[in-house]
């Protein structure tokens, strides 16, 4: 992971050429120490290294009423998420339950068409995830220098919190925020007992 720009990096992933970027990241990474050396030319030469994936840390911030249009839906990353903030895998489990959820309410209790339904189900289904989808977006995370530590030290630290963390199961207390922790995971009783009791 890096921190901050750097123009050889920004480049090579521009140029989508992988030979380079390959090139680019093992001449960043050779002299860091340890095993360094080994791992830099096992990243230029080795056929392990072939299926390199880099990529930005982005965010996918769309305007509200845009996951949709027509029968076409954004789902997951693709509608909401921020590269590896640890949540794209959850929205996009929970973000297809609700949009099945509401466009099967709308099939069986409104007796709608097919076409209806997808459609009227798809701006419901935003309507009810995107405020908990989004709570994350803008940066609100910890600062780089907590959440990916150099020293030994801030390692030390950061497992140490990780552990009383886990053991004292606090993640489960709120979520990543207090609308988070607000935020009601929908029922579709509709649907019958599979759908509502999640």
């Amino acid at each position: 992971m890096l921190h901050g720009k750097n123009a050889s990096v920004d480049g090579a992933l521009k140029t989508e050429d992988r030979t380079k970027l390959k090139a680019v990241l093992g001449d960043l990474y050779e002299d860091g120490g340890w095993q360094c050396k080994r791992f830099t030319e096992a990243l230029r030469h080795a056929p392990e290294a072939n299926d390199l994936y880099c990529t930005p840390y982005e965010e996918v911030n769309l305007p509200p009423g845009s996951w949709s249009k027509g029968r076409v839906v954004l789902i997951g990353d693709a509608a909401h998420s921020s590269t590896a903030n640890g949540y794209g895998t959850t929205w996009g489990l929970i973000g297809a339950y609700v949009l099945a959820g509401e466009i099967g309410t709308l099939l069986k209790r409104d007796n709608s068409s097919s076409t209806a339904a997808v459609m009227q189900g798809a701006r419901n289904y935003e309507t009810t995830f995107r405020p908990i989808a989004t709570v994350g977006h803008g940066g609100r995370g910890l600062p780089a220098s907590i959440a990916s530590p150099t020293s030994r030290t801030g390692i030390w630290i950061l497992h140490t919190v990780a552990r009383i963390v886990a053991y004292l199961k606090l993640e489960q207390v709120g979520g990543p925020s207090p609308e988070a922790a607000k935020w009601k995971f929908p029922g579709f009783p509709e649907l019958g007992k599979g759908w509502s009791g999640m």
